[in-house]
C-alpha cells in the first residue's frame, strides 16, 4: 500500500505529474478523494458533479480551488499505481551527447568480429546500389531533383535496418581520439567494411544489369560510369571532401534522433544535397560504374576508358582519400575538438585535483607520525639517562660510607 501525501507529486491522468493539494473524506463511498493541481489542464471524466468535489475542499487552506483543480476518486486501501515524477524522455540528443554517443558506436564497431564487418559492409553496399538504381531512373524520367530525392533512401536503410558503411564508419575516428579504440582497431574496420561494401555493390550492378532492369536507361547508366572515370584527380578528391561531409553531418544527426521518423528525416536533406551537388560518394561509385561496365559488356560495346583499372585509379583512390578528409577530418576531428577534447580536459582537471588534495591529506599523517616517532625516540633518550644517573649515584657513596665507618672503629 502506498501512503497519498499532501504537497507530493504523482503521477496520474494519462501518464501526466501532478500535486496533491487535500485528501477529503468520502461519506458515502468511504473512499479519500484525493485532490490534484493539474499541471497540464486535461479535461478528464468525474466520477461526481466538479460542485460537489469543490464544496469538501478546505477553502481555508485552499482558497484557490477552482476549475483549475482537477480531482481523481481513488481507494486509498488499495495498492496505487501513482509514482513520483520523472522528467519527460527527450526526442533528441544535444550535440554534445551526440558526440558522446559517436564514441561509444564508434567503440561497438571497432570490437566486431571481422566476419560481421565484411557482411554487414556487404549489406551497406546493396541498400547504396538499390538507391542508385532508383536514383537512375528518376533522374532519367523525372530530372536530377527527383533522382537525388530517392538515393536518400539508401542511408536510411544503412542507420536503421543496421549495417556497416565505409563512409559512415569514418566518424569512429572519434572513439580513437577518445582511446576506446587503437589505430589496429579502426584500420581493420575501415578496410573490411570497404571490402564488403565493395562486394554488395558490385553483386546488386550484376543483378540489376544481366536482370533487365536497365535495358530502357542503358545509355544514361554507362554516360555515368564513364563521367565517373575522367575526373581530374584533385577534382574527384575534392568532390569525395565534400560528399562526405555531407553524408557524416547526415550520420551524425540520426545519432541525435530517437525515433526512426527523425533518423529518416535526418538523414534525407544532407543525401539530398550531395547528389543533386554532383558530389562523389566512394560506395556508390562501387555500383554506378560496375554498373556501366556490364552493361557495355552486356550490349557488345567497348568503350575506351571505361574499366576496372580506371575505376580504381581515376574514381575509387582520390574519392576515397576525399571521403575520409571529410568525414573523419572535418566532421570527426571537428567535433571531438568542439565537445570531447574539452570534456576530457576537465576530467584530467578534476582528477589532477584530487590528486593533489589526495597528496596534501596523506601528507598530513606522515608530518605527524615522524613527529611522533622523534617525540618517542626523545622520551626514550631521557629515560635512559635517568636510569644511568640513578644506576651511577648508590656506586659512588657506598664505598665512601664504608670508609668512614671502618675510619671511626679504628
Amino acid at each position: 500500500m502506498r501512503e497519498i501525501k499532501i504537497g507530493q507529486t504523482y503521477r496520474h491522468f494519462k501518464n501526466k505529474d501532478y500535486v496533491v493539494l487535500d485528501v477529503v473524506k468520502d461519506s458515502d463511498d468511504k473512499k479519500d478523494l484525493v485532490i490534484y493541481e493539474a499541471l497540464y489542464g486535461e479535461h478528464l471524466k468525474w466520477a461526481r458533479p466538479l460542485k460537489e468535489f469543490l464544496s469538501r475542499v478546505d477553502k481555508k487552506k485552499h482558497p484557490e480551488a477552482t476549475q483549475k483543480y482537477r480531482f481523481e476518486e481513488i481507494d486509498l486501501t488499495a495498492t496505487s499505481s501513482a509514482k513520483p515524477t520523472n522528467n519527460q524522455e527527450k526526442t533528441m540528443l544535444s550535440p554534445a551527447e551526440i558526440a558522446e554517443s559517436a564514441v561509444t558506436i564508434g567503440e561497438g564497431k571497432g570490437k566486431l568480429k571481422a566476419i560481421k564487418m565484411i557482411l554487414l559492409g556487404m549489406f551497406a553496399g546493396a541498400f547504396i546500389a538499390l538507391a542508385g538504381v532508383g536514383a537512375t531512373f528518376g533522374n532519367t524520367y523525372v530530372g536530377k531533383l527527383a533522382g537525388a530525392c530517392i538515393f536518400p533512401a539508401g542511408l536510411a536503410m544503412v542507420v536503421i535496418a543496421g549495417s556497416e558503411l565505409f563512409t559512415g564508419n569514418n566518424l569512429m575516428i572519434t572513439a580513437l581520439f577518445s582511446k576506446k579504440i587503437g589505430v589496429k582497431e579502426l584500420l581493420k574496420n575501415w578496410s573490411l567494411v570497404f571490402l564488403g561494401n565493395f562486394i554488395g555493390s558490385v553483386l546488386i550492378a550484376l543483378m540489376v544489369v544481366f536482370s533487365g532492369a536497365f535495358d530502357n536507361v542503358a545509355g544514361t547508366v554507362v554516360d555515368t560510369a564513364f563521367n565517373k572515370v575522367n575526373f581530374d584527380f584533385l577534382q574527384a578528391f575534392l568532390r569525395g571532401v565534400l560528399c562526405n561531409f555531407l553524408v557524416c553531418i547526415a550520420v551524425w544527426m540520426s545519432f541525435g534522433a530517437k525515433t526512426i521518423g527523425g533518423k529518416i528525416a535526418a538523414v534525407f536533406f544532407p543525401v539530398m544535397l550531395f547528389v543533386l551537388c554532383g558530389f562523389e560518394h566512394s560506395v556508390a561509385n562501387m555500383f554506378y560504374i560496375p554498373a556501366g561496365i556490364f552493361e557495355a559488356a552486356k550490349n557488345g560495346v567497348t568503350i575506351e576508358g571505361l574499366n576496372f583499372g580506371t575505376m580504381l585509379v581515376n574514381n575509387l583512390l582520390p574519392v576515397t582519400l576525399g571521403n575520409i578528409v571529410g568525414g573523419a577530418g572535418l566532421v570527426g576531428c571537428g567535433y571531438y575538438m568542439v565537445y570531447l577534447k574539452k570534456a576530457k580536459e576537465k576530467t584530467a582537471v578534476k582528477k589532477g585535483i584530487e590528486m593533489e588534495v589526495s597528496l596534501k591529506v596523506s601528507k598530513k599523517p606522515v608530518r605527524k607520525t615522524a613527529a611522533k616517532k622523534v617525540a618517542a625516540k626523545k622520551v626514550v633518550a631521557k629515560k635512559v639517562a635517568a636510569k644511568k644517573v640513578v644506576a651511577k649515584k648508590p656506586a659512588v657513596k657506598k664505598p665512601v660510607a664504608k670508609k668512614a665507618a671502618t675510619k671511626k672503629t679504628k
